[in-house]
């Protein structure tokens, strides 16, 4: 991939974050029936969460470096 390409995706990155912005809003304002509803509804929003947040630096380090840090290209 190259650097504009990681830059095309950065927007749907982005868009990832604020859908997971507002399921975690929605999750904690709305009311709930507590319990185990609550639990896993948070479970399943940390765990967007935290996929929004490696695939947020991934797609940094693509724009800095042009190139993911994984693969590696023979120089002939």
């Amino acid at each position: 991939m190259h650097d504009k390409e990681f830059r095309n995706l950065f927007v749907l990155v982005l868009a990832f974050g604020a859908f997971c912005a507002m399921l975690f809003t929605a999750t904690v304002v709305l009311p709930d029936p507590g319990g185990f509803g609550f639990l896993f509804r948070m479970v399943a929003c940390v765990a967007l969460i935290v996929g929004f947040l490696i695939a947020f630096a991934v797609d940094l380090i693509g724009i800095w470096t042009g190139d993911l840090p994984h693969l590696h290209h023979d120089k002939k």
